[in-house]
């Protein structure tokens, strides 16, 4: 088997095996640690993802424009997909539909300076819970979300900070802290200044959103790449996987 291929890396930059250029090995679409979603089998992000990586032209030269890998993170219902969907495509997703796992791509202008976003939507039930070690390992930066009308929800965030941390090996991770459902505030369990406090804590920006009514939903992604560009992960080169020859 090759060993300069890594499934995961590849399930970021094609969606597809038909997407995918020839010289991609056959074995690596039948690897068990490549995502569904690598395979083209996203359950809404097909129209929203184009199938090669942004920032590569036609002969695989490397553009000017940055690339961001981030994952969005959060127990079940806090509307991590309702967040993204609306950042992605102006809409809000009225019926809840739990996620196993989407991709999307969206070109964002943050500080006139172009980007490409890759965001990973991930499961919030405990069922995936395993899975969350991966994601993260690949991931640049990280919103995590809590829903301000659920305490539990909030205190659902913490130890996946924690767990951040421990893969990432590193403290200065780039996180925005976000509390979402602001339009419902009648039904508040967690206060602003609670948000506040734990952000403050972690030393990371924290805003309260609407997915509904798109509040602050484009100022927090803006906000993640300019984490991701004051606060850069250290490059550490390791095997991620056993296809994988980086060490």
């Amino acid at each position: 088997m090759p060993q300069e291929w890594c499934p995961f890396e590849v399930a970021w930059e094609y969606l597809s095996r038909e997407a995918a250029p020839a010289s991609i090995p056959v074995w690596l679409w039948e690897h068990p640690r490549l995502p569904e979603a690598g395979r083209g089998l996203l359950v809404r992000g097909d129209a929203l993802v184009s199938p090669l990586r942004a920032g590569f032209d036609s002969r695989g030269a490397v553009g000017a424009m940055r690339e961001y890998k981030v994952v969005v993170l959060g127990s079940g219902g806090v509307g991590k997909s309702a967040l993204t969907v609306q950042f992605v495509t102006g809409t809000f997703i009225e019926k809840y539909d739990p996620t196993i796992e989407d991709f999307y791509r969206k070109e964002i202008e943050v500080d006139s300076s172009p980007s490409v976003l890759e965001i990973l939507d991930t499961a919030g039930t405990e069922q995936f819970a395993s899975m969350r070690d991966l994601y993260i390992r690949n991931g640049q930066g990280f919103i995590l979300v809590y829903s301000l009308v659920n305490q539990q929800s909030f205190q659902d965030i913490k130890p996946m900070r924690d767990q951040i941390i421990r893969v990432k090996r590193y403290q200065q991770v780039p996180v925005v802290l976000v509390g979402n459902k602001v339009d419902l505030e009648d039904e508040r369990e967690v206060s602003p200044s609670e948000g506040q406090a734990l952000a403050e804590d972690w030393g990371c920006p924290f805003m309260e959103t609407s997915a509904k009514s798109k509040t602050m939903v484009d100022e927090l992604f803006a906000e993640i790449v300019r984490q991701m560009d004051f606060c850069p992960l250290p490059d550490r080169r390791e095997t991620c996987c056993p296809a994988c020859s980086i060490q």
